[in-house]
């Protein structure tokens, strides 16, 4: 089970995106490279591929059961918000929200709806839903759907995310029929790693990840805490 994991992940070949402008949750977290490779660091990521490493975007988590994380770029400058608003036994419904509207007439999230989803101080700042990742997992796999919000309950499918069946966590994600992203554990780290064609949201797919691997958050919270 796992080898043929390990197999598909190592024969995968990537394939650019075609992201439209405005799709990304940040413009600096396109990867431009024909294989940018970036890994996990605690409530990090890096970009590992050149002479030294990149620091692309931190993390801020926050709460113990209705969990939320802050994402910041690698100036320290809060670029979204992330959090759990949908869970079933094998299923969740995660939240990726930015602080400039998506949409002409998008209204932000109300107070009373981020206290619903446990984030009890927004010190000032509107959040508005920029995209929904929907997974489903069994006992071993799991798949999920990442759609950009482009109007009222309107939405538009731009990646695509399977975990594979494997002893060390590993995934494969398109857009549309296209691979773009390879996710995988080399050796016996614990870090999870990315491999991402040219023209792909990183932090959209990385999320995708975390989302697969069970984290409410989307955003790394069981990696900082080790777990993955």
């Amino acid at each position: 089970m796992g080898n043929s994991a390990g197999k598909q992940i190592d024969e995968a070949e990537l394939v650019a995106g075609n992201l439209d402008p405005g799709a990304a949750i940040a413009k600096t977290f396109v990867s431009t490279e024909k294989v940018t490779k970036i890994k996990s660091q605690k409530k990090t990521w890096v970009d590992y591929g050149g002479e030294s490493e990149k620091l692309l975007w931190s993390y801020k988590h926050v709460g113990m059961f209705k969990k939320h994380t802050f994402v910041s770029d690698s100036a320290g400058t809060e670029v979204a918000l992330m959090f759990c608003f949908k869970k079933g036994m094998t299923s969740a419904t995660n939240c990726v929200c930015k602080l400039e509207a998506c949409y002409d007439g998008q209204e932000a999230l109300t107070e009373e709806e981020l206290k619903k989803a446990g984030i009890e101080a927004a010190e000032g700042k509107s959040y508005f839903p920029f995209a929904k990742i929907e997974t489903s997992r069994t006992m071993t796999t799991a798949k999920c759907s990442y759609e950009l919000v482009t109007g009222k309950d309107e939405f538009k499918p731009l990646y695509s995310g399977e975990k594979l069946a494997s002893m060390g966590f590993r995934a494969l994600f398109k857009q549309g029929d296209t691979l773009v992203a390879k996710a995988y554990m080399p050796g016996m780290s614990m870090s999870p790693h990315l491999d991402t064609a040219a023209g792909v949201d990183m932090l959209a797919v990385v999320s995708i990840g975390y989302a697969l691997a069970g984290d409410e958050s989307s955003a790394g919270a069981l990696a900082g805490a080790g777990v993955i």
